[in-house]
């Protein structure tokens, strides 16, 4: 199969194949690059990781090749993939090998190789700051886990089984198919958790003892986002009638349970990341 490059710019995707004479040949990601802190005593061998390993920017190439008419198309050419690559805003990267993943990008300076008067060969790095590679859509909008355009095998998708991420009981269980525990405090990681509902509520993630508590009562119109750490009722902060707490999910299942809340209806929204 041949592969396919898309590139989504200020809202707009664009496949880019679809530039005359342009052919993308292939994208090479580079491996995740820890950060470490090592420690060393003066009397003791070897060294000792202080905190944890973190995840660096880490860098992508993409391989193509250029065939046009003539020089004006060669030179018509550079402008457009200048234009294309080049933002005051990171661009996302797809490829149609892995088409449930997005990557945003940076697009580092490069030069071309002319083969002639209108062929052209050019790799062009970027940077991925993140160091992430990020799921298509968000957990609430992945409607069916097989579906082709959200999703691929290599996302920990748990085989034929649907995922839910949004609940009316007072227990149910979320599932984060990251590589990566979902941090929203120290890592900064998206993670909404959209919350209707009559009353008190008290959200804990028993399997970590991670916790969000509101106190004050929510009424039928409220809706209450905790946004990562921030709390937002109608949206307005309210973190002073908080526990001030936050919600982190561990790779895997997470077994959630709600209390002081009736008519529940709480969403867990939050993009999947791979290393």
């Amino acid at each position: 199969m041949i592969p396919e490059l898309f590139v989504t710019k200020d809202g707009q995707t664009i496949n880019i194949d679809a530039f005359k004479g342009l052919n993308f040949t292939g994208l090479t990601t580079q491996s995740p690059q820890s950060i470490t802190n090592y420690q060393s005593n003066k009397i003791r061998d070897g060294s000792v990781q202080n905190g944890p390993i973190l995840f660096g920017s880490r860098t992508v190439t993409a391989d193509f090749y250029f065939d046009g008419e003539d020089v004006y198309d060669y030179k018509l050419a550079c402008q457009d993939i200048w234009r294309l690559l080049f933002s005051r805003e990171p661009i996302t990267l797809r490829e149609s090998q892995m088409p449930g993943l997005n990557m945003e990008v940076i697009a580092k300076p490069f030069d071309v190789t002319r083969l002639n008067w209108h062929e052209m060969t050019f790799s062009v790095e970027f940077d991925m700051p993140s160091g992430y590679r990020h799921s298509l859509v968000k957990s609430d909008r992945l409607q069916f886990i097989y579906d082709e355009e959200l999703s691929q095998i290599g996302m920990n998708l748990p085989n034929g089984e649907d995922l839910a991420y949004r609940f009316k009981q007072t227990r149910f269980k979320v599932y984060n198919p990251s590589d990566v525990v979902i941090d929203p405090y120290w890592q900064k990681h998206d993670l909404d958790i959209i919350i209707k509902g009559q009353g008190t509520p008290m959200i804990t993630n028993l399997t970590n003892n991670y916790g969000i508590a509101l106190n004050r009562a929510l009424t039928a119109n409220d809706m209450l986002v905790w946004n990562g750490v921030r709390p937002l009722l109608n949206g307005t902060t309210c973190e002073r009638a908080t526990n001030h707490g936050h919600i982190q999910l561990e790779k895997g299942w997470n077994d959630i349970s709600v209390t002081g809340l009736t008519n529940i209806d709480i969403t867990f929204s939050f993009p999947f990341l791979y290393l």
